[in-house]
């Protein structure tokens, strides 16, 4: 994995909107996605989200080049799967109802389309 790639996202504490970026907690405990900015002044913007719906960047993308993050729905197949992080292997993989698991470095990214993310 590139280490420019490591990156995050994670849905905003006053609504539903997404934020990507850096990930970061400030001094009093708030969870918070870092978005750079072109501005020399003031680089970068502190985005408050939900803990919870952090996810990381798996560095994979589907077939239509949207980027694929953990906790990400996706359908492979014509089957729905949850992308999740697997502690033993060290690999993302997708899980489907019946918890069939497949790591996402052996799937045919033709066949992989991003629908939403668990959280939406």
């Amino acid at each position: 994995m590139n280490v420019t790639n490591i990156k995050f996202k994670g849905q905003s504490i006053d609504s539903k909107n997404w934020f990507y970026g850096s990930l970061t907690v400030d001094s009093f405990g708030n969870t918070q996605i870092l978005v750079p900015k072109e501005s020399m002044i003031n680089r970068f913007t502190f985005f408050n989200v939900k803990k919870e719906t952090v996810c990381v960047f798996t560095c994979f993308y589907d077939r239509n080049g949207d980027e694929i993050y953990e906790n990400d729905v996706v359908k492979y197949f014509e089957k729905e799967y949850v992308v999740k992080y697997n502690d033993e292997t060290r690999m993302f993989v997708i899980i489907d109802s019946d918890l069939e698991e497949i790591s996402l470095l052996g799937i045919d990214k033709e066949k992989l389309l991003l629908i939403k993310n668990k959280f939406d």
